[in-house]
């Protein structure tokens, strides 16, 4: 940075006692000089010449009056390689913990199987064979058992049986197509109450059942003034009025629900609320 002149003239107490800093500083200032320089007298008028907007952009010159830390990159730099170093020594023991893993396997599967010289093929251990009972293939085969599978089937119709509310849990078409059937033309509020301990929710689930067959042209809703009755109309109600029955054991049961008495239909629909039992209408399978 010295010419060599200059050094050759200057003791060593007066070149510790030169300020460094301040002649790179120096140099730096000549160098963002000589960098405008260029800029105003040759990149600007090439810059006329030119299309691109952004052609002086490219060159511009940044002035960064920080002062640069060395200390701090050193020591975000040692930071940086402990942290490689931990990295790296984790994954030496993961990948050694499957390696392990893997002799232990082979270790296992060495105990009952061989490899056949000839051809290579595994083979079991005739003392394996000997040592292996009923109990250990039964936990493999049951779950492809179709009896297995089915029980499994019905637990999870319960299941989701706990999820659904009362007014798609309760065959409810059936038991209003019954009503209709014995009582003909009857209002709202005049029909039979079956869930005892909730008369709103059976109001209600009767009401949105009764849209529905109203819409597919089963029943007609009729009231003559805002506040009044409604009136329920039978119109080609379906005549069907099977229900089927399925409980946890997985025993399936189908009743007329007309030719029920009252203590039946009861025992059914309470059951059913405190999911022992799914009950269906027919016509919805």
């Amino acid at each position: 940075m010295i010419p060599k002149q200059i050094l050759s003239e200057l003791t060593s107490d007066e070149i510790k006692e030169m300020d460094f800093r301040a002649m790179g500083n120096l140099i730096l200032n000549r160098t963002i000089s000589l960098s405008q320089a260029v800029n105003n007298e040759l990149l600007k008028p090439i810059s006329q010449w030119l299309d691109d907007p952004n052609f002086m952009k490219k060159f511009s010159i940044i002035k960064n009056s920080n002062t640069h830390n060395w200390a701090k990159y050193k020591r975000q730099s040692r930071q940086w390689t402990k942290q490689q170093k931990y990295l790296a020594k984790e994954r030496l023991k993961l990948y050694w913990q499957k390696i392990r893993e893997k002799r232990q396997y082979r270790k296992e599967i060495s105990k009952f199987l061989y490899t056949n010289k000839k051809n290579g093929n595994f083979k079991v251990k005739e003392s394996f064979k000997q040592s292996i009972d009923t109990a250990f293939l039964s936990d493999i085969v049951i779950p492809f058992n179709p009896i297995k599978q089915y029980f499994v089937e019905i637990a999870f119709e319960f299941r989701q049986a706990c999820k659904v509310s009362i007014s798609d849990l309760l065959p409810w078409k059936t038991i209003i197509i019954s009503e209709l059937t014995e009582t003909g033309s009857i209002t709202l509020n005049n029909m039979r109450i079956f869930v005892t301990a909730n008369k709103k929710l059976d109001s209600i689930s009767k009401f949105q059942h009764l849209l529905q067959m109203d819409m597919d042209g089963e029943v007609s809703l009729e009231q003559v003034e805002h506040d009044s009755q409604i009136q329920i109309v039978p119109k080609s109600v379906n005549q069907k009025t099977t229900i089927k029955i399925k409980d946890k054991s997985g025993q399936i049961y189908n009743f007329d629900w007309p030719s029920l008495n009252d203590a039946q239909r009861n025992k059914i629909i309470t059951d059913t609320i405190e999911r022992k039992i799914l009950c269906r209408s027919v016509d919805y399978e």
